[in-house]
């Protein structure tokens, strides 16, 4: 074992084991010495009492932030409402939208009805029809002559 404790530099484990205690075998790294820890006492740092001038600043300080905040909170709560109003507008104009279309469609079809009453009123049947009825005339016959006189 003496010539396996030897390494390539010429260091020699057992000598190095007898300096660090029996307790190193040659096989292992060597045990560490434990350390002796300082205690350290907490030093209390007190602060130091503020001037007037300070604590004035401090009061500013904290107003301006609280003014900040309450100014956000304010422009928020605005934007909202303009939001919210936008989107109560366009129900409302959507609601209008679909009545005027409501009553343009009632209106085509209204226009539709007319239109087919004037075209059966102007018919040549109904036209006739009132001729002889209302009026007492008589459709002439092919045989009569016709006579117009100029004036």
């Amino acid at each position: 074992m003496a010539s396996a404790a030897k390494s390539f530099s010429g260091f020699d484990i057992n000598n190095y084991s007898e300096l660090l205690g029996s307790s190193y075998t040659g096989t292992a790294a060597p045990k560490k010495i434990p350390e002796k820890k300082k205690t350290v006492t907490p030093h209390i740092v007190k602060e130091r009492p503020k001037t007037k001038k300070e604590l004035s600043k401090a009061a500013r300080l904290s107003a301006f932030r609280t003014l900040k905040v309450l100014a956000g909170t304010a422009i928020i709560l605005a934007l909202l409402g303009i939001i919210i109003f936008g989107r109560v507008m366009v129900v409302e104009y959507t609601a209008k939208a679909e009545a005027l279309t409501a009553r343009y469609e009632e209106a085509l079809s209204e226009n539709v009805r007319l239109t087919s009453e004037v075209a059966s009123m102007y018919s040549k049947g109904n036209i006739a029809q009132y001729a002889e009825n209302e009026l007492g005339m008589v459709k002439k016959d092919d045989y009569q002559p016709n006579y117009f006189s100029v004036d």
